[in-house]
């Protein structure tokens, strides 16, 4: 399975431009859907539910010439972001196979399906204490504002993206 590599490359190379390399978890998906088959072929229409622990989230710390927002970062300091899509999520998708209703021979079939789960992220950053010390100290005591301003620009990168492509590819046998 395949999803959205788009939306985690975009995501991790927007944090780089901070000179923060930021590991990510990935992520698992299980899903409930039903299938229509409109024609007589393999074709189908698929929706339902997905279960997903879909998520983003990583710890950074600065030294070696790390900055946030010109703020410069030692090796103790940490940023710490999570970009959370929902758990439960509708899903809706084409496919090709598995079409029981249909005279099939014995073998090998090829199934796919390429859909869409919904739903809007929730996106956190947290700085540690050292971190926001030396923020609050360059701002005159405003460190949480740098941390407000960069969350709101990662809202409007990662938080655009209310759909979470899924592309679906496998093998089946009939007996």
């Amino acid at each position: 399975m395949v999803a959205a590599c788009y939306t985690f490359s975009a995501f991790s190379a927007y944090l780089n431009r901070y000179n923060f390399p930021m590991p990510t978890e990935v992520f698992r998906f299980d899903s409930c859907r039903g299938r229509h088959f409109p024609f007589d072929s393999g074709f189908r229409l698929s929706a339902g539910v997905g279960f997903r622990d879909a998520r983003l989230e990583g710890a950074t710390n600065g030294g070696a010439g790390a900055s946030f927002r010109g703020v410069p970062l030692s090796s103790d300091d940490y940023l710490y972001g999570k970009v959370k899509w929902p758990t439960v999520a509708p899903y809706l998708g084409i496919g090709w196979g598995h079409n029981n209703g249909q005279y099939a021979k014995a073998g090998w079939g090829f199934v796919a399906d390429v859909g869409v789960y919904f739903g809007r992220p929730d996106i956190s950053l947290e700085a540690s204490a050292s971190a926001m010390e030396k923020l609050n100290a360059h701002t005159g005591g405003n460190g949480q504002a740098l941390i407000d301003e960069e969350l709101g620009e990662w809202e409007d990168k990662i938080g655009k993206y209310k759909v979470f492509p899924a592309v679906y590819v496998g093998v089946s046998y009939r007996f």
